[in-house]
């Protein structure tokens, strides 16, 4: 840093000094007379110095007219002849006569030089604790931020050890500098003023300001024109409180984050009706999700192609939330590996629009790097090339079952199942028509869609309490093919298909038929699909009767 956070806590030195310079950019040098005198009618502090009977002495603890002697215990003996200035004042900030001044050098304990930052009203002496040093507010001792972000081309960062609730602003457009004065561009600093002191967990960027997240509530950083030292205001808008193991990820407008302990996903954003910030319950529809799988603890955003969020779990699943705003679209889902547990992941953009989501997958004893495909029909997904009609397969399959792998083949794009028996290494496919040829080798994935049961309210009453009939389901899938609709196989051909050729998926619109009287809430419609094949279904239509006994 040019001029680094400075700590909200300036020492005041008990001595006098007189600096030689006060106009902007110019080197200024102090000299400084001995510690003053004790006086019986002066209250120190923790830290003052004085001189005493020919001795320094340092103040331990606060009091006033208790005389520095060996024997007491407020004070310590610091030997004599020593001076206001130590080694570690280069890089503080002197306040003194109206100005600041940097300090750069240390010559000894009676004199120091810096920079002028800010105008000194005048060079006249300045009397035993009238001005003071600030150190900077980032070292081993203080600590160092947890949390960072920029804001309209100001560097912000936030929680240090001694100062966990301050917010550091930066000059604008100089994100190097944290001189604090009160003119509008430069540098300033804030803390809640609250009833609450949570260490602040987050800063994110919004339209109207910055978000500050906390473990107990959402504040606010915003100003009615331009942010400044003497406009920033602070306020508190929500009380819910943030996860600090999950870090909110941000999805258009808006901020997902985890509520403290990690069971409910809000969408935090700024909303100009209510000039604010509001934190909805995104995760209500399905709060079974973190309760199963032991909360939220990681979140990506893949954008493209499907604008989804990948969260990691606490037990090692995904879940993913899929958000469209425009549409109108928020739905939850589960996905697990086979056994694997995901450690960590992350979504990066491409040079082709999409974003690649990156997974760190620990399986049996290894931990893997897993890149998460569209294009992928079988969980870690492998290219084989098998000899002799056998497939050798690769180590990181060894903790795998072979009876959950499954075998395909892609040509013209059409698509083909193949079996073969298991065996120590891999797979016998009983044939060498394969050989050279690439083949993909995965563990299949076990999809499976359950549908609610329908709800036709006419008030006053509901249909809950009625029987149905279903006459036919109808499914409209996408480019698809293995679609299982309450544990019956769709037929995949059309009229106009070769039974012996590959398929290729296809766009199709089934009519499944069906029949029998249930109770609407025993009602059980699942569509399935385990097999290597791509699933899009992007309807199930019904055609039911209903009646009232």
């Amino acid at each position: 840093f040019d001029i680094p956070p400075m700590s909200s806590n300036p020492e005041y030195r008990n001595a006098a000094t007189t600096p030689t310079s006060k106009e902007v950019g110019t080197y200024c040098s102090f000299g400084s007379s001995t510690y003053a005198a004790w006086d019986s009618n002066v209250n120190y502090f923790v830290g003052d110095k004085v001189s005493h009977a020919g001795r320094d002495w340092n103040c331990l603890f606060d009091n006033s007219g208790s005389e520095p002697t060996s024997g007491n215990s407020n004070w310590a003996d610091i030997g004599a002849g020593g001076g206001p200035f130590i080694p570690s004042d280069v890089g503080g900030i002197i306040s003194i006569n109206g100005g600041l001044v940097r300090v750069t050098a240390y010559h000894h304990a009676f004199s120091v030089s810096g920079i002028v930052v800010k105008a000194l009203n005048s060079l006249i002496q300045a009397i035993a604790r009238s001005w003071s040093i600030t150190k900077g507010a980032f070292t081993a001792s203080n600590g160092y931020p947890r949390c960072v972000t920029f804001f309209k081309q100001r560097l912000v960062f936030a929680n240090t050890k001694s100062q966990p609730n301050t917010v550091w602003f930066s000059r604008v457009g100089a994100s190097n500098n944290f001189l604090e004065t009160t003119d509008d561009g430069d540098a300033f600093s804030i803390a809640p003023a609250s009833d609450r002191s949570d260490d602040i967990s987050y800063l994110v960027q919004t339209s109207g300001g910055v978000a500050v997240l906390t473990g107990g509530s959402e504040f606010f950083v915003r100003s009615d024109g331009a942010i400044g030292p003497t406009t920033v205001n602070i306020d508190d808008h929500t009380f819910y409180g943030a996860f600090s193991l999950f870090r909110p990820v941000r999805v258009g407008n808006e901020v997902l984050f985890a509520q403290r302990g990690g069971m409910r996903m809000r969408a935090l954003s700024y909303r100009y009706e209510v000039d604010g910030l509001v934190s909805p319950d995104v995760s209500v529809s399905a709060s079974h999700i973190p309760e199963d799988h032991a909360a939220y603890y990681e979140g990506a955003y893949q954008q493209e192609p499907y604008s989804v969020v990948w969260v990691r779990m606490g037990d090692g699943t995904l879940s993913c939330l899929t958000i469209n705003r425009d549409q109108e679209v928020l739905a939850w889902s589960r996905h697990n590996f086979n056994g694997g547990t995901v450690v960590s992941l992350l979504s990066l953009p491409t040079l082709i629009g999409f974003d690649r989501v990156f997974l760190l997958v620990k399986r049996g004893a290894n931990t893997y790097l897993e890149v998460m495909d569209v294009s992928s029909t079988l969980d870690f997904e492998s290219s084989v090339v098998p000899s002799n009609g056998l497939i050798t397969l690769p180590s990181q399959y060894a903790s795998v079952n072979k009876s959950d792998m499954a075998i395909y083949q892609v040509t013209d794009g059409k698509m083909v199942e193949i079996v073969g028996d298991a065996t120590p290494t891999g797979f016998d496919l009983k044939t060498t028509e394969y050989d050279t040829m690439t083949l993909i080798v995965g563990v299949r994935i076990n999809g499976l869609v359950s549908l609610l049961p329908p709800e036709l309210a006419q008030a006053p009453t509901t249909s809950k309490d009625g029987k149905i009939s279903i006459k036919k389901i109808i499914p409209t899938v996408y480019k698809s093919l293995g679609l299982v609709v309450n544990g019956r196989k769709v037929d995949d051909m059309l009229f106009k298909d070769n039974i012996l050729d590959a398929q290729k998926p296809c766009n199709r619109r089934i009519e499944i038929n069906e029949t029998g009287w249930t109770d609407v809430m025993d009602f059980n419609l699942t569509v399935e699909h385990n097999y290597p094949f791509p699933l899009h279904l992007q309807a199930v239509e019904m055609r039911i009767e209903m009646n009232e006994k």
